[in-house]
């Protein structure tokens, strides 16, 4: 079986009774007559097809403009963790506990908080990597601190999500 490339026409893309979900998993016709390739496959709004590292650039986006409703489909039941031993260091289930411990927080200890990847690259084929810096000003004076987010995608949205930071630098600058 040859390997699917993202390029392929959405015509070359067959339903798969294996897989009852219809968003997640999909069987991809392959070069041999009669042989199908199992593989996960996100749809993008205009049907075409959305890699790891997209979903991921979307939950920055939503981020970034205050999207509630847009993060709330991307990491509504996330299982998120935040880098122990930081000032928001745990382990949180959706959008409202990590609104509650992390996000809420940061905006109460951060003025003009920004998390901006630099770069967001694919890890293997359901998983990507944000690397970036988290920016802003707190008491102590400017704020900014290297990231590395790693992300499991489902479908169209991060079913995990891991932050490594260094998180005694978060403790110098925010004072908590």
């Amino acid at each position: 079986m040859s390997a699917f490339h993202p390029k392929q026409t959405l015509a070359n893309v067959r339903g798969c009774s294996a897989h009852s979900c219809g968003l997640a998993r999909e069987c991809v016709l392959s070069p041999s007559p009669g042989t199908f390739e199992h593989l996960l496959v996100r749809r993008d709004p205009m049907g075409g097809l959305m890699s790891a590292t997209d979903v991921m650039k979307r939950v920055y986006d939503a981020f970034a403009a205050g999207d509630g409703d847009a993060l709330g489909m991307l990491i509504g039941d996330t299982d998120w963790v935040e880098a122990t031993g930081g000032p928001y260091g745990g382990r949180y289930r959706g959008l409202s506990e990590v609104a509650a411990n992390v996000f809420g927080p940061i905006a109460r200890d951060v003025l003009n908080f920004t998390a901006v990847p630099d770069e967001i690259v694919s890890v293997g084929e359901d998983r990507a990597l944000g690397v970036g810096f988290y920016r802003g000003t707190t008491d102590s004076g400017p704020l900014e601190i290297r990231f590395a987010h790693l992300a499991t995608v489902e479908g169209e949205r991060i079913t995990q999500f891991e932050q490594f930071t260094d998180t005694h630098e978060w403790r110098k600058a925010t004072g908590v």
